[in-house]
């Protein structure tokens, strides 16, 4: 009973401290963004004018699909890719060829720093969970109500970390590529009455198609 005492009294502080510190013997942030290469997220746009959307947009996804990317989103005026950062910029260059560039743009993120904290706080969180699991079986019924509230919180923390760590690796691994397109339509040239009759018989977009 006395052991369970000090985990009641110790768990609030450790609960905060995992928010903050990982335990002794993890690495620490400073230390994992220090080793390796950086992790970065990068999201890219491209604004197209163009005269064929249907023909540039089977274009793209099939340039994509060669690339190692996949498409999140399609529509009449926009893709929403998924594409390995490493061909990027080979990707917006192919399809930049396919019209008349409005707009582009490259964001590179640093989520290094973010991933290792979001890293060290799982590991701690965890270690909290398995030393109160560690509890359960020297604690009476009123205790070990305490100790399964305070295990069912803390792994809503837990879930809560994970998604967001998984959807920082996530956006690292696969940049965003947005692709809007602008419609260039051909205009008819519509029939005009002239003054002169010989030019009325004819058929001014054939005629005018000729040149």
């Amino acid at each position: 009973m006395r052991a369970l005492l000090i985990v009641m009294l110790w768990l609030p502080t450790a609960l905060q401290a995992a928010e903050a510190t990982p335990l002794p013997g993890h690495p620490t942030r400073t230390d994992e963004s220090e080793r390796g290469a950086r992790q970065t997220a990068i999201d890219a746009s491209l604004t197209l004018k163009v005269a064929h959307p249907d023909q540039v947009r089977r274009l793209v996804l099939d340039l994509t699909k060669a690339a190692g990317g996949y498409p999140t989103l399609v529509s009449d005026g926009r893709l929403d890719l998924r594409v390995p950062p490493q061909q990027v910029d080979a990707l917006l260059a192919q399809v930049s060829q396919s019209g008349l560039v409005l707009a582009r743009t490259l964001q590179r993120n640093d989520r290094t720093e973010t991933i290792a904290d979001l890293q060290a706080r799982l590991r701690t969180k965890r270690d909290i969970f398995q030393r109160l699991r560690a509890f359960l079986d020297d604690s009476n019924v009123a205790a070990t109500l305490k100790v399964e509230r305070s295990m069912t919180a803390l792994v809503t923390d837990l879930e809560q970390l994970r998604g967001t760590l998984e959807l920082e690796e996530a956006n690292v691994r696969n940049a965003a590529v947005r692709i809007t397109f602008q419609f260039h339509q051909e205009r008819r040239v519509d029939q005009v009455v002239s003054p002169f009759a010989w030019l009325n018989t004819l058929d001014l977009e054939q005629f005018v198609g000729g040149f």
